[in-house]
């Protein structure tokens, strides 16, 4: 509505507000007057009702006791003056009895007690109740004229009759059902010609209208005054409202532009969604759709009742009770939610929703109270996601699936998308023949036993499915029972209710053709767009699978030609393998010995180089002693001359320490040689030795540390120092010549542990008789820097240890190769153990090292030429490569290595003792 109009219509509504007050006061008062009239009415037909219900109620009761009665046919009872002997069952020989104690007993028939407690019952609550009939046996049951009316009206097929009608002059409700006969009744009424199911009369039951009456006529004067006070106070609120509403009008004025203005953005806003809008209540469950929540289900809106059961119908019944608690459990727990779940429409198809909800309003508890919501249609979004889920099932499936797995995996995941529930797929070949491919796993499982997979037919022979061929387009039939051309199904084929039928072509050919069928509900367009989509993706699958098939098949023929051939060059390189493996031990051998003679050549000339200088060394050495001694020969001469014992003490002194070589000086630590002079100073002061502390110095340096008092003549001499100075210089020089015979030992001994290594013992290729000691010892003397300075090495070679038959400077490469190895894992630092044994008619040497070890991995490549762990320039991967062919192919021997990574390598070698 305009706004100014809206304006116009404010204005005009206060002056036709007393026109509408009039009204609603006349309104008011017709409303008033109706229900007056209705709540007299209703009155009186609950009174009439009550009635009914007290006839039918001891109707009921006399009913229930007369098929007691006949059940057991009829009740004895002690004769007296009231119940005398019936005369209408004198026929009976057992109606009358008499017990053993003489007591006499008479047969009631049910008529009998029930006319009995009928009349007990009128005396005492003034309801009539009898039997009779248009036949009465006794006169006393003849019908009065509303009884045999009712009677007559039984006849003609009444099943009951009620009505109102006077008994002595006073108001009465009366009842009366047909009485049927039934196999008890025969007893009593067999004579009249009755048979069982015959109408013998009728049951009627008269209810007094006094009390009734009395209590109607008060209930009618309480509604009376009720609806005369409602009438009042419905005038005095109409005054008010009226009066509020006048009052209100102006400000009512003011606001209804501020909100029209938001309905009109409300309005636009809802038009321009394409969501349906709701709103539940959580304390009653009551809910409010907007008209495009109805639509969206292809209902009208108002079509369907605004409940919250109504939502619950639309939803899939197995789903009913997980959908509704999962979103509860949302709706306690977050304020804004959303959920995914299906619907049906009106058509029965299923619908997609998405709903997203938000909580407005909370109990005092905290409790969810009002929640409003949008329902958003997501079909489309879902069916291309599973569309896309199903492609990557099949493209997985493709992969490891035959031609018929593939064909089965989609015709299953076109039925799940469709909701279908039985799919087959054909091939079409030349000349309009069908072949049959393959069926759905849950049509083969649950609705068809005919396994006609690979049957081939012509097109001719088809039923209606064959139709999308013929016609060259989709064919569907939602009605299959009507359809007037189909030609029946086979025994044992899937039954058929509706059905799709999508053709597939190429290249403007059909070449195939896939049904699916009984889906719940119509098929629709979007059931043919997936079927069509899936059935192109499949197809392209399908002939991918195919020439795949094909192609492992020339690649298998191929594959066989290869191996045919290969096996020929097989045999040929078997024998060129052999031939290489015996040239490449030459080789190796010739390379080994080439080495080996140039290192001989090369080591023999450094030997020779060495070995001159070091025997002018060692000359020069015993000529210097041979000229020291003279030396002391001449100063022990020349102490002769001096007085005694000054003389005698000098010569012991120097007869000490060239004879016995010792000097302890470099033993003593620094404290300890300062506290040697402090005491040895302070024993000289005593003494009256002048220069104490400087003669104690030069005593301790030249390590005279004990008997300085037999040296105290000497010290007394004025030229003492000098003796002193002369003495350390003699000790010096006898020092050096023992270091240099020291030191030209040694460098003779690492030339001769050259020699040992490298020297040719005789012809190499053959064995010879050596020691692995000797060998072992010339190959530690090469390492002997390291085992001094920074490796413990641990050696145990037994006393006893035979000569063995081998090449000894091939067994020296295998020692040089594990020890260089072993000193490299453990980075020059450790222990290195090398234990000998003699095992039976074996040697076996274990190198021991605490490195790092080697993972399994690498322990299994240790024999590998070329392989190495070292880095680049530091090892070429042929040590151990040597050191194998040496011990196993060379000596016939056996080598075996344990490591593990942080536990350090055990390395055995074993060598036959024998020949």
């Amino acid at each position: 509505m305009p706004k100014n109009m809206h304006i116009d219509n404010g204005k005009k509504q206060s002056s036709r507000l007393s026109v509408k007050a009039v009204l609603i006061v006349a309104g008011w008062t017709v409303l008033v007057i109706i229900s007056l009239l209705c709540f007299l009415t209703n009155e009186s037909r609950h009174i009439n009702q009550l009635a009914i219900k007290e006839a039918r109620a001891n109707f009921e009761k006399d009913q229930a006791f007369r098929l007691w009665a006949t059940s057991h046919g009829g009740v004895y009872v002690r004769l007296d003056e009231i119940t005398p002997p019936n005369p209408y069952l004198q026929n009976l020989p057992d109606r009358d009895l008499t017990t053993v104690d003489g007591l006499r007993l008479t047969l009631m028939n049910p008529a009998y007690m029930v006319r009995q407690l009928n009349e007990q019952f009128s005396r005492m609550y003034g309801i009539h109740g009898n039997i009779t009939s248009l036949k009465p046996l006794r006169p006393e049951n003849e019908p009065d004229s509303w009884q045999k009316m009712a009677l007559e009206a039984f006849e003609q097929g009444e099943s009951e009759v009620t009505g109102f009608s006077q008994i002595d002059g006073e108001p009465y409700f009366r009842l009366m059902k047909p009485m049927l006969v039934q196999e008890g009744c025969l007893k009593c009424h067999g004579t009249q010609g009755y048979k069982v199911g015959d109408m013998r009369g009728g049951v009627s039951v008269s209810i007094p209208m006094a009390g009734y009456i009395q209590e109607l006529t008060a209930s009618n004067f309480r509604i009376v005054i009720t609806h005369f006070l409602l009438w009042l106070i419905g005038l005095a609120g109409i005054w008010f409202v009226i009066w509020c509403i006048r009052r209100n009008i102006e400000c009512t004025h003011r606001t209804n532009e501020s909100l029209l203005e938001s309905k009109l953005h409300y309005d636009n806003v809802m038009l321009a969604s394409n969501d349906g809008m709701f709103e539940l209540n959580m304390s009653d469950m009551t809910v409010r759709y907007s008209d495009r929540w109805f639509t969206m289900l292809d209902y009208m809106p108002g079509e369907l009742p605004e409940t919250y059961e109504t939502w619950k119908k639309l939803l899939p019944l197995d789903q009913v009770e997980q959908i509704e608690r999962e979103i509860m459990e949302l709706i306690r727990t977050q304020q804004r939610w959303s959920y995914e779940f299906r619907m049906q429409n009106k058509t029965g198809n299923w619908v997609w929703i998405l709903v997203r909800g938000y909580c407005v309003k909370y109990d005092t508890n905290g409790s969810p109270l009002i929640v409003v919501g949008a329902h958003t249609d997501i079909t489309e979004r879902k069916i291309s996601e599973s569309m896309l889920a199903a492609r990557l099932r099949l493209v997985t499936a493709a992969e490891n699936c035959t031609l018929k797995e593939l064909l089965r995996a989609f015709l299953d995941e076109a039925e799940k998308l469709t909701y279908s529930k039985i799919g087959f797929f054909h091939f079409l070949e030349q000349e309009n023949i069908v072949a049959l491919q393959m069926w759905s796993s849950n049509t083969l499982a649950k609705m068809c036993n005919l396994d006609a997979s690979g049957s081939k037919y012509q097109l001719a022979h088809a039923g209606v499915w064959a139709d999308c061929v013929r016609e060259g387009k989709v064919v569907v039939h939602n009605d299959y029972a009507s359809l007037p051309n189909k030609k029946g199904l086979p025994p044992g084929h899937a039954p058929v209710t509706r059905e799709i039928v999508i053709p597939i072509s190429r290249n403007n050919k059909m070449v195939a053709f896939f049904g699916l069928g009984n889906k719940e509900t119509y098929y629709q367009e979007y059931d043919i767009k997936v079927a069509q989509e899936l059935a192109d993706m499949a197809w392209d699958i399908i002939t991918r699978k195919q020439a795949e098939i094909e192609l492992k098949q020339h690649r298998d023929q191929l594959e066989e030609l290869v191996r045919e051939r290969t096996n020929e060059l097989n045999e040929k390189n078997t024998t060129l393998e052999h031939t290489i493996a015996r040239l490449r031990e030459t080789q190796s051998q010739l390379i080994l010995f080439e080495k080996m003679t140039a290192l001989r050549h090369l080591v023999s000339g450094i030997a020779h180089e060495i070995n001159n200088p070091l025997g002018a060394i060692s000359s020069s050495r015993e000529l210097l002693e041979i000229n020291i001694r003279k030396l002391v020969n001449s100063i022990e001469n020349v102490s002769q001359w001096l007085k005694e014992p000054e003389g005698d003490i000098l010569a012991d002194l120097l007869n000490y320490y060239t004879t016995s070589g010792q000097n302890e000086t470099g033993k003593i630590t620094s404290r300890e040689k300062r506290a040697i002079r402090s005491n040895i100073a302070e024993y000289m002061s005593d003494n009256n030795i002048a220069d104490a502390q400087e003669l104690a110095i030069m005593l301790v340096e030249l390590n005279i540390c004990k008997d300085i008092e037999k040296l105290l003549p000497l010290l007394r001499r004025s030229d003492i120092k000098d003796i002193l100075h002369m003495v350390g210089c003699v000790l010096d020089s006898y020092i050096a010549c023992n270091t240099i015979q020291i030191a030209v030992s040694k460098a003779a001994r690492i030339v001769n542990a050259l020699g040992g290594y490298i020297r040719k013992d005789g012809d190499q290729q053959n064995k010879v008789l050596s020691s692995v000691k000797k060998g072992l010892d010339n190959v530690l003397v090469l390492f002997h820097n390291v085992f001094t300075n920074f490796v413990s090495l641990d050696i145990e070679i037994p006393a006893d240890l035979p000569d063995i038959m081998c090449y000894p400077d091939q067994l020296n490469q295998v020692w040089t190769n594990i020890i260089q190895n072993a000193l490299y894992a453990m980075g020059n630092k450790g222990k290195l153990v090398i234990k000998v044994e003699l095992l039976s008619e074996e040697i076996v040497v274990r190198i021991v090292d605490q490195g790092c070890g080697m993972p399994p991995e690498v322990k299994a490549r240790v024999f590998e030429p070329l392989f190495t762990t070292k880095p680049v320039g530091e090892g070429i991967g042929l040590g151990m490569d040597i050191v194998y062919m040496i011990i196993v192919e060379r000596h016939n021997g056996r080598i075996e290595i344990e490591s593990e990574p942080g536990k350090g390598t055990t390395v055995s070698v074993w060598l036959p003792v024998g020949n």
